[in-house]
């Protein structure tokens, strides 16, 4: 019996409900994303019980989930869905530093670099609540290569060196917004 058909069944014979949450307020969605479950993930996006775009207490979404467990399919697929890759949680984690604190190079790759992903470039700059950069955080799991790789880019980025396609207009508001949250 795979997943699907269980849930299937869970839901449409023994009644459950899919828009059931845990005490931190992740759903039932949120784990079918950490699996990388597709298939599930398309199921319970149908029902209108399922906000796929929900927040638990800690403001983790089912972008960060995704970006932790470094699922790509699933990435691409909320990514076609809509859903926001540039929001942070409490602790002003997003779906970079998700990645890297779990060492998800290929997640990070698609998130930063390639063309048909969020391209999030902007977010290298940013520091969490407690002042770690993303490298830091890469580097504090003890992904030391995945660290440097992204300190690299973030060097090349806040020396204003091209890394990509990155229009200028989007490193000036990055650079604005970092130094906002650094002052206020």
């Amino acid at each position: 019996i795979n997943a699907e058909y269980m849930g299937k069944w869970l839901i449409e014979t023994g009644g459950a409900n899919p828009a059931v949450t845990m005490h931190d307020g992740s759903s039932v969605f949120d784990w079918a994303v950490m699996g990388g479950d597709i298939e599930v993930m398309d199921y319970l996006s149908k029902d209108s019980r399922v906000d796929i775009f929900a927040h638990n207490r800690f403001g983790c979404t089912a972008i960060h989930w995704a970006c932790a467990t470094g699922h790509l399919p699933a990435c691409r697929w909320l990514f076609q869905r809509g859903l926001d890759f540039s929001v942070l949680n409490n602790s002003g984690h997003g779906a970079l530093e998700q990645a890297a604190w779990k060492g998800r190079r290929e997640a990070l790759n698609w998130l930063l670099l390639d063309s048909d992903g969020p391209q999030l470039r902007h977010q290298l700059l940013l520091l969490d609540v407690d002042g770690h950069s993303i490298g830091t955080l890469a580097r504090l799991a003890g992904h030391h290569e995945l660290a440097t790789w992204i300190e690299k880019l973030s060097l090349a980025l806040g020396s204003g060196k091209n890394i990509g396609t990155m229009p200028c207009q989007i490193i000036i508001i990055v650079i604005m917004s970092h130094h906002h949250r650094l002052h206020y």
